[in-house]
């Protein structure tokens, strides 16, 4: 019988843990989160980047207050107003929707410590009334309630709130323009695309925005003078200038 051979095992040493507070990796990993804290305190927490002038230029509108609830954010459990969570154009949309006289708005970080807002206030064109009355600038936007009290009126029907645009720059410009050709204009009565113009003496004067203005104009002007003396202007009825190249009037009865 053959005698089996002995088996040997090869016998492996254990190689000694490295202690991890000796690993590099370990200390990579230490100093980065140890910046990476310092950072965000230099950055977010320190005083250095908080807000401490809004400076506003533009506008009479006490708009302060609304910013300085705007910039004020929590980070860990208390308020804070650091320039870098301030969000300028949300800020500047916020303003415009709070603000409806406002026309634009510019809002821009001054670092280390200052927000700068610039403000562009409307400028009224005349009074639009509908249910109310309010003023609307050349954009054709409503942006503050009044009572009657303008050289130049708009009437048109509808209910109408504050911001809204209710002509457009096209429609407002053509009453702005015909309010400043013609003398005596009470106020105006506008229902797309027809703008009737109430006198002074009660006579109307219709126009059509649709159609050449400044050739209505025109044919107003040679109607006034050619067949409607001055002093028969107060029996008119109305002034019809629809059609092209003519003037239609017809006096009360």
């Amino acid at each position: 019988m053959k005698k089996k051979g002995k088996r040997y095992r090869k016998s492996y040493k254990k190689k000694p843990r490295r202690a991890l507070h000796k690993s590099e990796l370990f200390w990579d990993i230490s100093f980065l989160v140890f910046f990476v804290s310092l950072l965000s305190y230099f950055l977010f927490l320190s005083s250095i980047f908080e807000i401490k002038e809004i400076q506003i230029s533009g506008t009479q509108q006490e708009i302060e207050s609304f910013v300085e609830k705007e910039i004020s954010k929590p980070i860990l459990f208390k308020d804070s107003r650091n320039i870098f969570l301030s969000r300028p154009q949300t800020i500047a949309q916020k303003l415009i929707n709070e603000f409806p006289n406002l026309a634009r708005i510019k809002v821009a970080r001054s670092y280390p410590n200052k927000i700068i807002i610039e403000a562009q206030e409307r400028s009224p064109a005349g009074i639009l009334c509908a249910q109310e009355c309010f003023l609307i600038d050349y954009s054709g936007t409503i942006f503050k309630q009044v009572e009657e009290e303008s050289n130049l009126i708009i009437r048109i029907d509808g209910s109408y709130n504050l911001g809204d645009k209710v002509l457009s720059v096209q429609e407002i410009k053509l009453i702005v323009d015909i309010f400043s050709a013609i003398d005596g204009i009470k106020e105006f009565h506008f229902e797309r695309p027809i703008a009737e113009t109430l006198m002074k003496g009660g006579w109307k004067i219709i126009f059509d925005l649709n159609q050449d203005v400044s050739l209505q104009l025109f044919n107003l002007s040679l109607v006034l003078e050619e067949k409607i003396a001055p002093e028969k202007r107060s029996h008119l009825d109305y002034i019809d200038l629809r059609f092209n190249n003519r003037a239609y009037f017809k006096y009360r009865d």
